[in-house]
Formats: C-alpha cells, sequence, structure tokens
C-alpha cells in the first residue's frame, strides 16, 4: 500500500514537471534538477536526523551506517538473522524507493512519449518474473520482501494509475482497463510454475494473493479520488483532518518505530502490562497518538521550514 501510493504521487509530480517541459517553461535538465532537489529538501532532513539517533543509540546501525547513510540498508539487511527487527529497520522501504525513483524519475522524464504508458508494465514484468525465480529458488521471505526488484509492482502499479489519470495520456486509460486481465494471466503462471515446483503455498498467499487484493482497492480509491464516483468517500477524504494527516504523513512513518520503541520502555518501567487484549489495546491506543503528536510536532517547528525552502532552493 505504502509503495503504491507513493508511485501514484511522485509519478503525478514528475508527470507535472514533464508537461512544463514540454510546454517550453524550463530545460529538460532543469526540470530533473528541480525533482532532485525538492525529493532531497522532503526526505532527506528528516531521515538523517532518526539515523543519527539511530547511529548513537543502536550498535547494529552503527556497523552498518555506510548503507543507512547511501539508502542501500534493503540489501545491506539481508545479512540480518530472521526476525531480527531494530527501531530503525522500517526504513528499508525508504532505501527501495529512493533507488527506484533515481532510474523512474529520468526515465519519465527523458523517455519518449509514446513509450510512457508502457513503462510501468515492464516494471511490473520484472517483478512477476522475480517472484516466480524467487519462489522456485526457495529464497528467503525477507529476500522477497526487501529487495527492489520485489516490491517494484507495487510502485509500478501506483505509477501506470497515475499515468491513466493523466488527461494527455489517454492511451494509458485504454491499457489500464486490461490490468485485472494481465494480473489474472500472470497469477495463472506463477501458481501453476510455483506448484509444479512444490512451493509452499503460503509463500503463493501472502506474496500474490495478498499484493493484488491490495492493488485492487488502492486502485478504486485513487480513481475514486480522481474521477468523484463515490462522493461519501471523497467527503471524509477531503476533510480537513485527513489533509493534514497526508502532510505529516512522512513524519508518521519515519517515527512510528521509533516511538513504539520508546513508548515500550516508558510503559515497562510504569506498569507491569501483559500481553493479553486489553494490555495490547493501551499499547496500540499510546503509540498511535504519541506518533501523531511527534509527527505534528516535528512538522511544525522542523519540516515545514524546510519545506517552504523548495521552492526557492529548486529555482537556482
Amino acid at each position: 500500500m505504502f509503495f503504491l501510493i507513493s508511485g501514484y504521487l511522485i509519478t503525478g509530480i514528475l508527470l507535472s514537471i514533464r508537461s512544463r517541459i514540454e510546454a517550453g517553461e524550463f530545460s529538460r535538465s532543469y526540470g530533473i534538477r528541480r525533482f532532485y532537489i525538492r525529493r532531497a529538501l522532503r526526505v532527506f532532513p528528516l531521515y538523517y536526523f532518526v539515523i543519527i539517533i539511530a547511529i548513537l543509540g543502536l550498535r547494529l546501525v552503527r556497523e552498518d551506517v555506510i548503507p543507512h547513510l547511501f539508502f542501500f540498508q534493503n540489501l545491506s539487511s539481508l545479512s540480518y538473522e530472521p526476525g531480527h527487527y531494530h527501531m530503525a529497520s522500517h526504513l528499508w522501504s525508504l532505501a527501495v524507493e529512493e533507488q527506484f525513483y533515481l532510474v523512474w524519475s529520468i526515465l519519465l522524464l527523458t523517455a519518449p512519449r509514446r513509450l510512457i504508458p508502457i513503462m510501468p508494465w515492464i516494471f511490473i514484468s520484472m517483478a512477476y518474473i522475480f517472484k516466480v525465480w524467487c519462489l522456485m529458488t526457495g529464497q528467503s521471505e525477507w529476500f522477497l520482501k526487501v529487495s527492489t526488484f520485489g516490491c517494484m509492482d507495487s510502485l509500478a502499479v501506483g505509477c501506470l494509475v497515475a499515468i491513466a489519470h493523466a488527461n494527455q495520456y489517454t492511451r494509458a486509460l485504454r491499457i489500464s482497463r486490461y490490468f485485472s486481465v494481465y494480473l489474472g494471466v500472470g497469477l495463472i503462471f506463477l501458481i501453476t510454475l510455483c506448484t509444479s515446483k512444490q512451493v509452499i503455498s503460503e509463500r503463493i498467499l501472502d506474496y500474490v494473493f495478498y499484493d493484488l487484493s491490495v492493488y485492487c482497492l488502492l486502485w478504486l480509491l485513487l480513481d475514486n479520488a480522481k474521477n468523484n464516483y463515490w462522493k461519501p468517500v471523497n467527503r471524509i477524504l477531503t476533510t480537513k483532518i485527513f489533509i493534514y494527516i497526508g502532510k505529516i504523513s512522512y513524519g508518521l512513518y519515519i517515527y512510528h518505530q521509533f516511538v513504539a520503541w520508546g513508548n515500550k520502555l516508558i510503559l515497562d518501567y510504569l506498569f507491569d502490562l501483559n500481553t493479553d487484549a486489553s494490555g495490547s489495546i493501551l499499547i496500540f491506543t499510546h503509540n498511535f497518538i504519541a506518533t501523531i503528536l511527534v509527527a505534528h510536532l516535528s512538522w511544525t517547528y522542523f519540516e515545514r521550514k524546510i519545506n517552504n525552502l523548495k521552492e526557492k532552493i529548486a529555482s537556482f
């Protein structure tokens, strides 16, 4: 879900930049530079702030500092023992994004116009081939989860929806109507190959059926947001609280595991919490409220000030 929405939003931004390039407002090189500068100003300050905290507080991050500084900790994390997590382990997904957008942004801003509706399908196909290979060769679940190729289908589906919704890419909208057919054929092919190799069926359920169901649901939600098919849903999604959650969503993502670990230490010290339903509900509620509060403070006093500089700095 995280990757699909991200692909949709970032591709929308890139298509807007491409339109301005084609309209002659600025050069292609300036457009690429503008995207990278604005992206860096949004991602880097908060990311490196929490990475410094993680380096100071976590031995595992200190030992793996170079991958964390240059966004390839998703690959270095393959050496972790199964089930090993720490408060910065979730940042592997941001590394996947940065690797993907490094390539996708250049392709989308430089490729011939006729190829744009086709490019997401190439990435989706590559992801499916990679998943087939992983399932057939018995690769670990962690490898399948954190590899950039294993996540490309989620990102590319979001990219495809954004292209389909762009008015100047009506061909993409026609192609997208065959989306479910394509996935259905790919699913049958995948299951046939995996069954012939006696791959554990639970893995197929986790990494294929689950992904497909999420794709379909989010496709409907994004399509609704664009075309306003379900007005009650749109009214909810456009309320001030949801718009504000969108603004602080990056902070929610970055901080949530740090907050959870901090809360655990505090609650374990103050209370003798058990792991039954009531204790779990209390911990979840405390983490939920605390994460929103921390993200709000971060946006108000740190992120927003830097965010306001994006237009000025990107204009140089």
